[in-house]
This record gives C-alpha cells, sequence and structure tokens, in this order.
C-alpha cells in the first residue's frame, strides 16, 4: 500500500493532480484517466503519462506569462484550454467528463510538502489562466509561499464582493458558461425539440461546442465566435417553428451584420 501511495502523490505531482486510477481487483492498474483520456495499455503508458503530463506543465507555465485578465489574448490558445490544469478540473466539475468517470477511480494528489505555491502562482492558475478576473489584496506579498487552503480563505472575500461577468470573465470563459447553460437545458429534456442536438468536446482544444444534425448536415456551434450563438438560436427556432420566445430571440440576432 505504501508503494501505491507513493506512486498516486506522484502521478498527482506530474500531472497537477488531474489524473485518476483505477485498479482491478487483483490491484493492479486497469487504466489512468487524464481529461477524456484513458491510457491502458501497460507496455506503453509509462511513456505516454510522461509525455501528456509535459504538456500538462507546459500549459500551466505558458498561462503563467500572464500576469492580470487584460493580458490574456483574444481567444485563450488551444493548449492551454486543452491541457492546463485548471481547465481539466473545470471540464470535470461541469460534466463534461461524466461518461469517463467510473466507480472506484482513485484521484491522485500532490503530497502535502508539495502543495504550497506562491499566491501570485495560485492566482494565474486557477484564476487567470481560465479567464478569471485577478485579485491582489492590499498588504500581501504575492511571491510569498501558502497552502491552497490559505488562499482559498484570502481570495473567496474579495471575490465576494462583487461579480460583473463582462468585466471579471474573459470572452472565452463566458462561452464557456454559456454553452454549459445550453448544456443543462439539453439534458431536462424540456417542452423544446432538441432532437439530434448535442454537446461535444471540440477535437483540438476539448473546448464544449455544441453540434447538431447528423453526417453532411451537421453544423456546429463554438460560441467562442459571437455568430455561433445566433446561429444555434436560428437553427433551433427552426427546429420549435411555434415557440414564440425563440421565435423573437431568433429575429433580433438576425438584425446584427454579418448574421446568416
Amino acid at each position: 500500500m505504501k508503494d501505491l501511495e507513493t506512486f498516486l502523490h506522484n502521478l498527482g505531482y506530474l500531472s497537477e493532480e488531474t489524473a485518476r486510477v483505477k485498479l482491478d481487483e487483483n490491484g493492479n492498474i486497469e487504466y489512468i484517466r487524464i481529461d477524456n483520456r484513458k491510457f491502458t495499455n501497460p507496455y506503453k503508458m509509462g511513456e505516454q503519462i510522461i509525455r501528456y503530463t509535459e504538456k500538462i506543465r507546459k500549459a500551466r507555465d505558458k498561462a503563467r506569462a500572464f500576469k492580470k485578465l487584460s493580458d490574456l489574448p483574444e481567444h485563450i490558445s488551444d493548449d492551454i484550454v486543452r491541457y492546463h490544469p485548471s481547465w481539466i478540473k473545470l471540464r470535470e466539475n461541469t460534466g463534461y467528463l461524466n461518461d469517463y468517470i467510473e466507480e472506484g477511480e482513485i484521484k491522485c494528489v500532490k503530497a502535502s510538502k508539495d502543495k504550497f505555491k506562491s499566491y501570485k502562482e495560485w492566482m494565474s492558475d486557477m484564476f487567470v489562466a481560465i479567464g478569471e478576473k485577478e485579485y491582489y489584496p492590499k498588504k500581501l506579498n504575492p511571491n510569498a509561499e501558502i497552502s491552497e487552503e490559505v488562499f482559498e480563505s484570502i481570495i473567496r472575500p474579495e471575490v465576494e464582493k462583487s461579480f460583473n461577468q463582462d468585466e471579471c470573465l474573459h470572452q472565452d470563459t463566458q462561452a464557456f458558461l454559456l454553452t454549459t447553460q445550453w448544456k443543462r437545458v439539453i439534458e431536462r429534456n424540456s417542452e423544446a425539440n432538441f432532437k439530434g442536438i448535442r454537446v461535444k468536446l471540440e477535437e483540438n482544444s476539448h473546448f464544449p461546442i455544441i453540434v447538431a444534425g447528423t453526417n453532411k448536415r451537421r453544423r456546429s456551434f463554438d460560441f467562442r465566435k459571437p455568430l455561433a450563438v445566433g446561429g444555434f438560436i436560428n437553427h433551433l427556432a427552426s427546429k420549435n417553428p411555434g415557440n414564440q420566445d425563440l421565435k423573437v430571440k431568433a429575429k433580433q440576432f438576425k438584425k446584427i451584420r454579418g448574421f446568416y
């Protein structure tokens, strides 16, 4: 058990606590999962994990170059969205990986000694990287190393003081939240006709997008592209001709220059 505990801590360190391990009935590794990828080949698993976790740490380091929300480019790069640990955890927490989370998985966490970072690093890793506004309280040394619990105790009161989505969230983050809202509406099987409409992760970035139809008639709506929101509303209105609310919204979007 001690060897297993050490292995889980090491994997937690390498993967920035994004990895999960499933053991078989004999206590052997059945698979390791990170995000929506499972590593199952025991002969290749070690090398594959190392390559994958290197991408995770590179994405983390790349995101740390941005000190504040306004430093982020118009669109957050695909490699940060796909491999950054906070984006992976965001997808998991909002239900995009439910098909991959099975009973009996063990979450890999870092050893206690590895859980200290500076306030500046916590802020970059947990806020700026996923397009949330930075907060630096007065009389705080941003380079002082603290635990996650201490960081949370400092940051939550600051965040809860005021929140304006347009000012505090990057446009890609707002697109993620809007897609997630529609995901929940679609899954609730409301009175609207959502037949043939589903949410999937985009191949390159693993950003959630809405897909409608199949084969040649398939359309994808990536809300990071502003006109995609109107396109989806128009598509949904065409499938629900009796829904006056959708009809009005679609008509409003059609007035926007460039929408079709």
